[in-house]
């Protein structure tokens, strides 16, 4: 698969001989959009670089409104990449995980980064984007109509251990113990994480960071993940962790109203229809993660072309 593929290629444009060093997390987003390239180019794509777009924007021109003002808040996905051009896809492949239209977000963590608990929210709000805010492009008939969407996260740890930025266990003074939404994300191999609901499993701190308007939202995942670093731990020498989660199946949840994506591709909303799912996006979308920055510019009309406001 060409994701996975590419992220195998991360160390060497990492750590090669003559390559730049990456301080930023746009330079891991640029070093690994040159590792798909790598992976389409081996593929002989024509044109590869049409299959991808950074920025993308996860709902259009429209946006979402911002908090309790009425300002619009215009959310993106770090890296986008379309393989339909691969012309490879099949019922049988796509039951390996392979999608045509793969959603992308980025996290690096590094000596600027050292704050555990803001990179745990970070990342968490991430994830919670994957899951929430990634429109479902749907393909098939009325009676099988299925989705063709790939959700995935790249997080690289300039470290030997990733548990170095992160605060692996939560301490709610009432319940301590593992963030079990962390494991399936750090370690390597298939792994699920069964339903939790945000105010009840994670800490003030963490909630504030992601915003406590988000407490009754639950979710659940299961992902693949595949992590790839040094061998030893070589002292004070660059070295990164490179780690790609694939979002196989997951369920996201508020109040009544909840989207399910299982791992056949099948796709149910509660109630019985995506209108009432619009309403879960939108309440994510007004409050995840408030920040000044770029989600204040309203995207061209080009760069939101084929991005339906609900699942295509």
């Amino acid at each position: 698969m060409i994701l996975e593929q590419a992220l195998f290629y991360l160390p060497e444009i990492l750590t090669g001989n003559g390559y730049p060093r990456q301080r930023y997390e746009g330079g891991i987003v640029a070093a690994f959009s040159l590792a798909l390239l790598q992976s389409l180019n081996g593929r002989n794509i024509s044109n590869p670089i049409s299959c991808l777009q950074t920025e993308r924007p996860f709902r259009g021109t429209e946006g979402w409104p911002r908090g309790e003002t009425t300002k619009r808040r215009y959310l993106r996905s770090d890296l986008y990449l379309n393989t339909e051009k691969t012309e490879v896809v099949s019922e049988r492949l796509l039951n390996y995980g392979w999608r045509s239209r793969n959603w992308v977000e980025a996290k690096f963590f590094r000596e600027s980064t050292k704050n555990p608990q803001q990179n745990t929210a970070n990342l968490l709000a991430d994830l919670l984007r994957l899951l929430a805010l990634v429109p479902n492009h749907m393909e098939g008939n009325s009676e099988n109509r299925r989705i063709n969407t790939g959700r995935f996260l790249l997080h690289v740890y300039e470290s030997f251990d990733p548990k170095t930025y992160l605060s692996i266990n939560r301490r709610t003074g009432v319940e301590n113990g593992p963030r079990r939404w962390l494991h399936p994300l750090i370690n390597g191999g298939v792994a699920s994480c069964k339903v939790l609901k945000l105010g009840d499993c994670e800490t003030g701190g963490i909630m504030k960071a992601l915003n406590t308007n988000l407490k009754d939202v639950s979710f659940s995942f299961t992902a693949t993940s595949w992590r790839i670093g040094p061998v030893f731990d070589a002292k004070n020498v660059r070295q990164y962790v490179c780690i790609l989660t694939r979002i196989d199946s997951f369920s996201v949840a508020r109040e009544d109203v909840a989207l399910r994506v299982t791992q056949d591709r099948r796709v149910t909303y509660k109630p019985d229809h995506r209108t009432f799912v619009s309403k879960l996006r939108e309440h994510v979308g007004r409050w995840i993660n408030l920040k000044p920055g770029s989600e204040t510019k309203q995207p061209e009309l080009g760069e939101a072309t084929r991005i339906a406001v609900e699942d295509e």
